[in-house]
């Protein structure tokens, strides 16, 4: 989530090494610990959806980017783009990253800066997700590191103790992409297999268990696997056939099977056959077909699963009037797509401007993403968006109280705004 972060902008630590936008000397109070929610009581119970941590206040001026000018990257032509609860970051193809927002710190970390700073050059980095609250990379070798918070194990080193620097995943090898929710992380293998770790209360591990892990477990009876998305603390899995299968937290229907129950093995989302893309919000889920329309289910009190209703479903439903969608993104309560022609539509939570339409009013149905156009690459944290545009510049809106829309600023921004690199 994408989704998938105190401020004064501390910093995220890579090899020791600052990671964001706006970062400079100072003390902050450590970020707030991620609340983990109720139990559940059996396989499939019917638990409180979690919540989510509040935001502390922000108490640092406006800073503006010592990097140079919009589209002057410090971190040569860009690979990719990751968004986080309250972070965003770019890696580039020399494999440096620039992070921006909140910290990306373990809680114990008191050190917060206001300068920009890009990190040295990371030549085994071959992908970054962010979560909550903790981070992972996949290295060039095919195995993974995280740093950031781990009080459910989700660094996946064995502790529950958090780390500034990256740490390696115990047993993780094989790895072909990974995936990060709020307390919990996975990695899809080369095989199609999928290991999980980290916290598991929902069965968002898919082991068939409620049990926490701090290191690397397989999800049961998964395999053929194309790409992973987590939301908050539910897993989706596409699969090669054109599938999806879902697991975990299920209260809201994000599992897609029709009930609301909790999963903690896989559950096939029922109709869907010729997907070619997922992307999992908070407590909704949305797939993209091989046509190019789009089906969501899941929450919907925001509007998030664009179908016009505010009603939450526990099968997928059809966006109508979208179509000849290239890829989805989901945020906390807000999803987005990037059409063909590189222009984008946006629909669900809009109180910071997350959707994009100038304006801060919920939409339930797609509305177009104001002044933007060339977008390769799309993706979208609790309430802010980002997009990779083909010239290589990055814009970004929504929330900004942490920075995170990287426009040297603290204001919200209710159209896309770029980056100041």
């Amino acid at each position: 989530m994408r989704r998938i972060f105190s401020l004064g902008f501390p910093c995220a630590v890579v090899a020791g090494v600052a990671l964001s936008a706006a970062c400079g000397g100072g003390e902050s109070a450590p970020p707030p610990k991620v609340p983990e929610p109720p139990a559940s009581t059996a396989p499939g119970s019917v638990t409180a959806a979690p919540p989510v941590s509040a935001a502390p206040t922000a108490s640092a001026a406006p800073v503006s980017s010592a990097l140079g000018p919009v589209g002057k990257l410090a971190v040569g032509p860009l690979d990719q783009l990751a968004v986080g609860g309250d972070d965003t970051c770019v890696r580039g193809q020399d494999h440096a990253i620039l992070c921006w927002g909140r910290a990306l710190e373990h809680e114990q970390s008191k050190t917060a800066k206001v300068k920009p700073v890009t990190v040295k050059s990371m030549a085994d980095a071959a992908e970054i997700e962010l979560g909550e609250y903790h981070a992972c990379i996949r290295k060039s070798d095919a195995s993974v590191a995280c740093w950031g918070y781990n009080q459910f194990g989700q660094l996946g080193d064995g502790t529950d103790k958090g780390s500034d620097e990256p740490v390696a995943v115990k047993g993780l090898t094989g790895v072909a992409d990974i995936g990060l929710g709020i307390a919990h992380s996975c990695a899809r293998h080369q095989d199609g297999t999928v290991s999980c770790w980290g916290s598991n209360l929902h069965g968002q591990l898919g082991d068939g268990t409620a049990k926490d892990r701090n290191t690397p477990v397989k999800v049961k009876g998964l395999k053929d696997v194309a790409h992973l998305s987590l939301g908050g603390w539910s897993s989706c899995a596409l699969l090669n056939t054109g599938g999806v299968k879902c697991w975990g937290n299920g209260e809201r229907g994000q599992n897609g099977d029709g009930g609301s129950l909790d999963r903690r093995t896989p559950v096939e989302v029922s109709g869907i056959a010729n997907a070619v893309g997922i992307a999992v919000g908070e407590h909704h889920s949305c797939a993209l077909r091989k046509d190019g329309t789009v089906d969501c289910w899941g929450d919907n009190d925001k509007g998030q699963l664009g179908d016009g209703t505010g009603k939450a479903h526990g099968t997928p439903q059809s966006i109508k009037g979208l179509s000849k969608v290239k890829s989805i993104a989901a945020g906390g309560t807000h999803t987005c797509a990037v059409l063909e022609d590189g222009g984008v539509r946006c629909w669900g939570h809009n109180g910071y401007g997350q959707v994009g339409d100038g304006s801060k009013t919920d939409r339930t149905t797609p509305v177009e993403v104001a002044s933007i156009k060339g977008v390769v690459e799309l993706n979208a944290g609790d309430h802010h968006t980002c997009a990779r545009l083909k010239d290589q510049t990055v814009m970004c809106w929504g929330k900004n109280v942490f920075g995170q829309v990287g426009d040297g600023t603290l204001e919200d921004r209710a159209k896309p705004t770029f980056v100041v690199f």
